[in-house]
């Protein structure tokens, strides 16, 4: 619990979680959905999780989640050795589409990329659902907790936990390995006090696309 100062009265905080998004692959830099696709780590991602591991060091978590794919479980080792996989976390599943690059699916579902479902995959809709338990379970926790995801899962995860609607995940581009740090407060609203922090890249060598890959959100 923190207490903090807010004028003449107090904000009482009951948990901290920060939000993490999986390090760069060579899908993201090909801008290929992945989804389900169990792609690794690329060079740079792998850089990239080192400079995460550094930016952790000072941050106390009692417990990390992540997504049970590799791109994540590594990136999320680099907060804690001990960490707990949860397949609820998983990207948007683009079925018969995964591996396409994102212009070829939007030209192949048109307006109905955001409400339909790819051949054999899910809707935004879907992963929404899918992230309810997650949610219930941050809600009652009282522990500082670092979940680790991908950036379309990151994003509906970030619009369901301060009670926004589907269509909020669109305001939210989170960059790889990015941290997006909330607090949920006594009466159980959810704060957002820091979104998508790629400051600890900061000191990476210039390699790969390393500023583009910040920008993208697709897993």
């Amino acid at each position: 619990m923190k207490r903090l100062k807010n004028g003449s009265s107090d904000i009482i905080f009951l948990m901290r979680l920060y939000v993490v998004r999986h390090g760069q692959t060579e899908w993201n830099l090909a801008l290929r959905a992945q989804g389900h696709s169990d792609i690794p780590l690329d060079a740079t991602g792998q850089q990239q999780v080192v400079a995460l591991r550094r930016a952790f060091q000072s941050i106390p978590t009692a417990k990390v989640i992540s997504s049970d794919l590799s791109r994540a479980v590594e990136t999320a080792h680099a907060i804690s050795e001990d960490v707990e996989t949860e397949p609820l976390l998983r990207e948007r599943c683009f079925g018969a589409y995964e591996g396409w690059d994102f212009a070829q699916i939007k030209e192949a579902m048109g307006d109905g990329f955001l409400t339909t479902a790819p051949p054999g995959g899910e809707t935004l809709q879907d992963i929404w659902d899918r992230l309810d338990p997650v949610v219930e379970r941050l809600n009652l926790s009282n522990e500082p907790t670092a979940v680790v995801t991908h950036g379309g899962t990151a994003s509906i995860l970030l619009a369901k936990l301060i009670q926004g609607s589907l269509m909020t995940c669109r305001a939210f581009r989170l960059g790889n390995t990015s941290i997006t740090e909330l607090e949920r407060r006594e009466e159980g609203h959810w704060m957002i006090v820091r979104l998508n922090d790629v400051s600890h890249l900061d000191e990476m060598p210039a390699e790969g696309d390393l500023e583009g890959s910040r920008a993208r959100v697709r897993a």
